[in-house]
């Protein structure tokens, strides 16, 4: 009986584990998502879009072009979050997962990986489309400009 009970208080404090480790790696998400803000790659493209000289039609199709992007990368983000979430919960089972499962993860999560590349890709053609050619090479240089000081910003707070 004694030996039940404490078989029965560690699965319980496991799974309790478990859980503070699911809702801790949850809320790093959510607050890393509300630091940066909503939709924080549009107010990239508004810093480098407001730099151009647009007509009052190019806002207008670039601005439904964004707003497909973001419901399209959204969708993509969830998909993926809650993969790694149901992922967080088999790692968290007893033993170890199975060499295919793993290599399950890792597919699902190339195929996002590259469905969300595809996206942007696409999206900058698309917007690559409604700019005059100078108004590209300008969009795209301040678009290199913005990424450049990140990749500077991350190594100096590595």
């Amino acid at each position: 009986m004694k030996n039940n009970l404490k078989k029965y208080l560690l699965i319980f404090s496991i799974s309790l584990n478990i859980g503070f480790i699911i809702m801790a790696g949850y809320a790093v998400i959510r607050y890393r998502l509300l630091e940066r803000g909503p939709h924080s790659r549009h107010v990239i493209h508004s810093r480098s879009f407001d730099k151009l000289d647009l007509s009052v039609e190019q806002k207008k199709q670039i601005d439904q072009r964004v707003k497909d992007y973001l419901k399209a990368s959204t969708r993509i983000h969830t998909a993926s979050s809650q993969q790694t979430i149901a992922t967080y919960a088999l790692l968290g089972e007893p033993g170890q997962p199975t060499p295919e499962t793993l290599d399950e993860y890792l597919k699902t999560e190339k195929s996002a990986e590259s469905e969300k590349e595809e996206i942007k890709l696409r999206h900058l053609l698309d917007i690559k489309q409604i700019l005059t050619d100078a108004q590209a090479k300008d969009f795209f240089r301040n678009l290199a400009e913005i990424k450049q000081a990140r990749v500077r910003k991350q190594q100096q707070n590595p």
